[in-house]
């Protein structure tokens, strides 16, 4: 029998439900964005003043320093800088969240099959889901979760019997959205998990691992299902824009980390041309979290025109 959580889960979000739930979601995000530039802005103040203070010093040796009110601004400029990560993090995660609804928006105007309330909720920053609700997000493959039983299996017969330490199993398995609990008779167990991180993981797998945001359509696919639905040839355009910038991004910040691996293994005679391009290539990938804000405004901005006339 579902419960009440699991029931309102699957409730559908559609029309000015969706359209509401989507302007609140991106007035969120942009509020955390503008709290991370506030909060960068603080630091920037704070470590300005600090050098001013040290350059009024001479250059006196720090830990013969009696300054008390330097000593305060040298730790508010560590507190500010920590806030600024902080601040990023948040900020970071709830713009992946806009642009998760809205992609999942235009899939469900698109397909004409509506958006359940828990997979709108589902890369919440804020909420732990539980395993009635977990039920409404896409599964985790069974082939990913065999291999990870596996992997936890045999981590466990090796530290039981040749005392060795743990080889990852756990991590992996966080990896795709699991954790462990005991088992009844005796060893763990993988369940899933419905912390935020965990859900973020079993969704966007790598791009949210390593680059801190969701899986996007293919820029191609989404242009071509936008076009056959007879959007507006504007908003196809505004969207391969954003789209084909993010595959940009994400492009130069590969061959940036491809490069640097190169330079490490032969370093060039002419190290300065490479460090140059790796330097313009990661400035580009450093955009990423800009463009992928404007591709979620992109979405959210033209989602009704997709929508049939009432």
């Amino acid at each position: 029998m579902a419960t009440d959580n699991s029931t309102a889960a699957r409730q559908p979000l559609t029309g000015d439900h969706l359209d509401r739930f989507l302007r609140a979601l991106a007035d969120a995000a942009e509020q955390a964005l503008a709290a991370q530039a506030d909060a960068v802005r603080n630091y920037r103040e704070l470590a300005a003043a600090e050098q001013r203070n040290r350059a009024a010093q001479g250059g006196a040796p720090e830990g013969l320093r009696l300054d008390p009110p330097a000593s305060l601004t040298t730790q508010r400029v560590l507190l500010a800088e920590r806030l600024v990560d902080q601040h990023e993090t948040t900020a970071r995660a709830f713009v992946a969240w806009w642009a998760d609804v809205a992609v999942c928006a235009v899939e469900a105007v698109l397909t004409g099959t509506p958006l359940s309330r828990g997979r709108a909720a589902a890369a919440d920053p804020s909420s732990c889901m539980e395993p009635d609700v977990l039920a409404c997000l896409p599964p985790v493959p069974d082939h990913d979760r065999r291999l990870a039983e596996l992997a936890l299996r045999m981590e466990e017969d090796r530290m039981r019997q040749d005392g060795l330490p743990p080889a990852g199993a756990r991590e992996h398995a966080a990896d795709i959205g699991l954790t462990t609990r005991p088992a009844p008779g005796g060893g763990y167990a993988l369940v899933e998990d419905g912390t935020p991180e965990a859900r973020r993981r079993r969704l966007w797998g790598q791009m949210w691992r390593e680059h801190s945001m969701p899986s996007l359509p293919q820029t191609d696919d989404l242009l071509h299902a936008l076009t056959a639905a007879g959007a507006p040839p504007s908003v196809v355009a505004a969207v391969r824009e954003v789209s084909e910038a993010v595959d940009s991004a994400l492009a130069a910040k590969a061959r940036a980390i491809m490069l640097n691996d190169q330079l490490e293994d032969e370093p060039p005679e002419d190290t300065a041309r490479y460090d140059d391009l790796i330097e313009a290539l990661w400035k580009q990938a450093d955009e990423l979290p800009t463009l992928l804000t404007a591709y979620a405004r992109v979405l959210t901005t033209h989602l009704h025109t997709l929508r049939p006339p009432r």
